[in-house]
């Protein structure tokens, strides 16, 4: 398993299982949210 290396408070990271995978940055996360939400609504019943 590879850790997340150099991170500083405040950074954001991709979490998969309970396991922080890697660092990514805003527009990373803005894309993820994004899709997130999407998934979600495209899912609901």
């Amino acid at each position: 398993m590879r850790l997340v290396n150099n991170l500083q408070e405040g950074d954001l990271v991709s979490i998969h299982l309970g396991i922080a995978r890697e660092k990514i940055f805003q527009e990373q996360a803005k894309t993820l949210r994004d899709v997130t939400i999407k998934s979600i609504k495209t899912l609901q019943i």
